[in-house]
């Protein structure tokens, strides 16, 4: 986080970063149990690499299926074995986006790797596994059932290249 904020601070109005820091560490304080603290710190990673700056200090990965699947990864790290991830898949269906036609889900989180390879748990037995395939590429792969985490027929699987 530390990274991402010197990073935002760079690149955006400081006074606004720092205030929006203010808020969440105000917020964080107020947590009362582990639960909160972690999803305090991931919401405010997330809010971090959302802007101008923090998206520098980030790389994005894609991934085309074909015309109708598309996917993206946008990884912060690895920082001391922790990384952040954003990913997130589009889906055209047979209507078209004209037709509105068009589905979208994602999944982020902060995780520890091991080796080359973190998990994030979207509950209900759905997991979420990226894997460092090199410098220029991650590879996702996804557990069933993501059917209550996703929206139709989105798929997060594939490699993701620079």
């Amino acid at each position: 986080m530390a990274r991402l904020f010197a990073a935002a601070l760079r690149g955006e109005d400081r006074d606004k970063v720092r205030a929006s820091q203010q808020s969440w560490h105000d917020a964080l304080m107020a947590c009362g149990n582990a639960a909160c603290v972690k999803q305090s710190y991931d919401k405010r990673i997330f809010e971090l690499i959302g802007t101008k700056g923090g998206r520098s200090a980030t790389t994005e990965f894609h991934r085309g299926n074909s015309d109708r699947d598309q996917g993206s990864l946008v990884v912060a790290g690895p920082v001391d074995g922790m990384v952040a991830f954003s990913i997130s898949a589009t889906y055209v269906g047979k209507g078209g986006a004209a037709a509105g036609d068009v589905y979208a889900s994602g999944a982020d989180g902060v995780v520890r790797l091991e080796g080359d390879s973190g998990k994030i748990d979207m509950g209900q037995g759905c997991v979420v596994t990226v894997s460092r395939v090199d410098a220029r590429s991650w590879r996702a792969a996804q557990t069933e059932p993501c059917g209550a985490q996703f929206a139709a027929n989105i798929s997060l699987d594939g490699l993701y290249r620079r």
